[in-house]
């Protein structure tokens, strides 16, 4: 079991081993494959009542960006909002689908989602005491998805029982995410089960596409449903006795909405940096660095034991779980 205060702080990069791209793979789908007019997913935003020519129109001025991140790129251009959630949810619902073929396979060697689920084993009723939160500023559901099929296959234990007991791990999805999963919208949630959207959902429609993006939001977005969520990652932030960025971006933006600065010393922030910059390095380091009280000199800051390290071989190597 996970015993004491953990927080996961999850980016793109913890999401890629199961075949999620990062922010630029991202761009580079859509600026690439939706200028044209014959791939099936820009068939399919048509489909679900986005313009082609603003379809045509994301494409090329992402394209010409040059950006890394379509948040930032949205950020930038609110007009382009709808058709841009859009083409997120199309790109990303078939990778989804197309996931289960790594979240389950017992020979995957950087599989961190089962390393994680190792350490909070317990008897069933035991489940709901294990300490962890997770915040994740991705869209795709393949963290609660896969902790719910497996405390399914663990216990036997009927739908209603396991949506439950998965439920104690509480999840966020800082800025929303492709929409509830069906188990997270029984007659128990405040969440209408009309908007649910089933995992990797199959046949992929207009009408999933569209309601999945209805569920995303983007860094400028300012509606209260951000700015609540927002609330709770800070209080989740300041719960925690332990701090782990797993292929987290440290996009300054999220830095900042996210308070570091306000991290206690004793809850030791550590986490991966595979494929960062040294700027972004030196960004992350400086975003929570500061003078320990009482002590002449003494400086503490985000630790990267090991900077060619995965979220595998972080977790494995460099961090007791339980």
């Amino acid at each position: 079991m996970i015993n004491r205060k953990t927080v996961l702080v999850l980016g793109a990069g913890a999401s890629k081993p199961y075949g999620f791209p990062t922010g630029a793979e991202l761009i580079a789908e859509i600026g690439t494959g939706l200028q044209n007019a014959s791939n099936v997913t820009f068939h399919q935003l048509q489909d679900a009542g986005f313009d082609c020519q603003q379809i045509k129109k994301l494409a090329t001025e992402l394209q010409g960006s040059q950006l890394y991140s379509i948040d930032e790129f949205l950020e930038h251009r609110p007009e382009l909002v709808p058709v841009g959630k859009g083409a997120i949810a199309g790109l990303l619902l078939p990778r989804e689908l197309k996931s289960n073929e790594s979240l389950f396979d017992l020979n995957k060697s950087d599989h961190w989602y089962r390393h994680l689920r190792n350490s909070l084993r317990s008897s069933f009723e035991a489940f709901k005491s294990n300490q962890l939160r997770v915040i994740s500023f991705n869209y795709d559901r393949s963290f609660e998805h896969y902790l719910f099929e497996s405390v399914r296959s663990t216990y036997g234990r009927g739908p209603h029982e396991c949506a439950e007991i998965t439920g104690t791990i509480d999840v966020i999805h800082v800025y929303g995410s492709l929409g509830p999963l069906p188990w997270q919208t029984d007659s128990h949630d405040s969440t209408p089960e009309s908007k649910a959207v089933p995992y990797g959902s199959e046949p992929l429609t207009s009408h999933v596409i569209k309601k999945a993006s209805d569920s995303i939001r983007v860094l400028h977005e300012k509606d209260e449903e951000v700015r609540t969520r927002l609330e709770t990652v800070r209080s989740w932030l300041q719960w925690g006795e332990r701090i782990f960025f797993l292929g987290f971006g440290f996009h300054p933006d999220n830095v900042r909405r996210l308070s570091l600065r306000g991290l206690r010393r004793e809850q030791e922030p550590k986490g991966t940096c595979l494929g960062l910059s040294l700027e972004l390095r030196e960004q992350a380091v400086s975003c929570t660095h500061w003078a320990a009280p009482k002590v002449v000199g003494s400086v503490y800051a985000i630790e990267f034991p090991d900077p060619k390290a995965d979220c595998y071989t972080f977790l494995h190597d460099h961090v007791t779980l339980s």
